[in-house]
């Protein structure tokens, strides 16, 4: 027996029936973190999903982008807490640029996409906050 509420006859033969699933509600169904960090689930237009760069097709990806989404969000909140005016010129060769770590704050050269700081003492600061916040636990 079909389930007429959720396939329609597209043809059908003596041999062959082909059934078509019928859209419900549910086919945009995305998963997304809230502001809290959270994933939930939502319905959202069909073109929505593509501006917001944080739609997931299931619970478990979700999940697991709100960790990393913590983690980039945690490292944005330090930058702008302590140097937001600083933009590295990737064409002066001879501009500090240092990034914080777990461990050592160290002079970076290469553009990564890394958050870059005018000055050691002020990666050390935005890896301080960091670690005062739970983001990282202090390395070697």
């Amino acid at each position: 027996m079909i389930d007429e509420t959720k396939w329609e006859i597209v043809s059908e033969t003596a041999d062959e029936i082909v059934l078509k699933r019928k859209r419900d509600e549910w086919d945009d169904c995305h998963w997304v973190v809230s502001i809290f960090g959270e994933p939930s689930i939502t319905i959202l237009k069909p073109i929505d999903h593509r501006k917001l760069f944080n739609t997931w097709p299931s619970k478990e990806i979700a999940e697991k982008a709100a960790s990393m989404m913590r983690s980039s969000n945690a490292l944005i909140w330090a930058k702008l807490r302590v140097e937001p005016e600083f933009e590295p010129d990737w064409s002066d060769g001879f501009q500090e640029k240092w990034c914080p770590s777990t461990g050592e704050c160290w002079l970076n050269r290469e553009e990564d996409g890394l958050q870059y700081y005018s000055t050691k003492e002020k990666a050390t600061e935005a890896r301080q906050l960091l670690i005062d916040a739970g983001v990282w636990e202090a390395g070697d």
